[in-house]
C-alpha cells in the first residue's frame, strides 16, 4: 500500500519548480501518493515555508509533520528590519506568525517542532543542524529536462530563472554588454515577460524594457524567451554556455543550493557560475573548480571560455557524468523514503 503524504507546497497543481523537482517525483513512484492539504486520509504531512506552519504543527493529529526548506533562509545574518518586514508580509499572507517578531525566529521555532526537516544542500544543513536532530539533504531532481546533443560551435549564452532573479544577471550587464558585442555572441534570457517586485505584491516590471536599458550596446543580440520546459531544451540547443551570476552582496542568494547548476548539467550545457559555497563545492567535485567566477571578471571569463571549444566540451561531459553518478531519480526517491521511515 502506498504511503499517503499530505503536502502543502508552492502550487496547488505541483507546477511550481520546487514542487515539480522535489515532490512530484514521489507521486510517480510505487511507494508514495501525494494528497492535497485538505485531505483527511494521510499518514504524514510534508510542509514548505509557503504553508501556515504553526497551524499544521498545532493540528498534527498524532501524525508526523516534516518540513522541506529549499532556500537558505537561516544561512546568513539578516538585517533585523528586513527580517521584521519579511515576517509582517508573510504573516499577512498566513505564511508566518506575528508573535515570532522576525521571520528567522518563526522558522527556527518551526524547525525545532517538526519531526524531521529536509534541506537542499550541505551548506544549509550546517546552518540549522543544531535545531533538529533529524535533518536530511536532498537536492532537486531534473528528470523533466531532456538532454541535448551539445554543439560547441554555438555562440549563444543562456541565462534562465524567475523574473525576480534578473537582478543577478543585470549585476554583470555592463561587462556582458561589452563582451557580447566584441566577441560576436548572443544572449538568451529565458524568464517571465513581466514580474512583480517587493515580495511579489506590487510594481509590475516589464522584462524587455529592462533588458533594452541595461544592454544598450548589444540589445539586438539579446533574445527574450518565455520560460518553459520545452523552451529550456530548445534554447540550450542553440547555446554554447550557460551562466549563473549571483550578486555578491545578496546574502540570501549566496546561500542557495546547487539546484540551478544541476539544471544546466542535466540538460547537457557547460556553465559558469558565481563563486558561492554550493557552486564551488560541486565544481570542485567534478574537477572544474575554476568554473566559478570571482570578482568582476565575468566578461574576461566568458570571452576565454567561448574561445575554447575543447574546454567547454570537457566541462559539459564532466557535468553530465556528475548527474549520472549522483543525481538519478531513483536515488532521490530512496532518500525521501528514508526521511519518512526514520521516525
Amino acid at each position: 500500500m502506498k504511503k499517503r503524504i499530505r503536502y502543502v507546497g508552492y502550487s496547488p497543481d505541483l507546477s511550481h519548480p520546487a514542487d515539480r523537482r522535489r515532490i512530484a517525483l514521489l507521486g510517480d513512484s510505487e511507494d508514495f501518493e501525494i494528497v492535497s492539504p485538505t485531505s483527511i486520509n494521510f499518514e504524514c504531512t510534508l510542509l514548505t515555508p509557503n504553508a501556515n506552519l504553526m497551524w499544521y504543527l498545532k493540528n498534527k493529529q498524532g501524525r508526523p509533520v516534516y518540513l522541506d526548506i529549499v532556500d537558505g533562509y537561516l544561512g546568513t545574518v539578516r538585517n533585523p528590519l528586513e527580517d521584521l518586514a519579511r515576517n509582517i508580509l508573510r504573516s499577512y499572507q498566513k505564511m508566518s506568525y506575528w508573535g515570532s517578531i522576525t521571520y528567522t525566529n518563526h522558522l527556527k521555532r518551526c524547525i525545532r517542532q517538526v519531526d524531521g526537516c529536509v534541506v537542499a544542500s550541505v551548506e544549509q544543513l550546517s546552518s540549522i543542524r543544531h535545531l533538529n536532530q533529524n535533518i536530511s539533504v536532498i537536492s532537486d531532481c531534473h528528470v523533466e529536462l531532456s538532454r541535448i546533443t551539445y554543439n560547441p560551435e554555438r555562440r549563444g549564452i543562456l541565462w534562465q530563472g524567475f523574473g525576480s532573479n534578473l537582478k543577478h544577471l543585470l549585476h554583470i550587464a555592463p561587462e556582458l554588454d561589452l563582451v557580447i558585442r566584441k566577441s560576436d555572441l548572443s544572449l538568451f534570457v529565458m524568464t517571465e515577460r513581466s514580474y512583480k517586485k517587493f515580495g511579489n505584491l506590487v510594481y509590475n516590471q516589464e522584462t524587455m524594457k529592462l533588458l533594452r536599458r541595461k544592454f544598450p550596446k548589444s540589445f539586438e543580440r539579446v533574445e527574450f524567451v518565455d520560460w518553459s520546459i520545452p523552451n529550456f531544451t530548445k534554447t540550450a540547443e542553440k547555446s554554447g554556455l550557460g551562466i549563473i551570476p549571483i550578486t555578491p552582496d545578496d546574502r540570501f542568494a549566496q546561500m542557495k543550493a546547487e539546484n540551478k547548476l544541476l539544471e544546466f548539467f542535466s540538460v547537457g550545457l557547460p556553465v559558469l557560475t558565481s563563486e558561492t559555497p554550493a557552486y564551488q563545492r560541486v565544481f570542485d567535485e567534478v574537477g572544474h573548480g575554476d568554473n566559478c567566477v570571482s570578482g568582476g571578471k565575468w566578461g574576461e571569463r566568458i570571452e576565454a571560455v567561448m574561445s575554447d571549444s575543447s574546454k567547454r566540451v570537457k566541462m559539459q561531459m564532466a557535468g553530465s557524468d556528475y548527474i549520472r553518478s549522483f543525481h538519478q531519480k531513483q536515488s532521490k526517491v530512496e532518500k525521501w523514503r528514508r526521511v519518512f521511515e526514520e521516525r
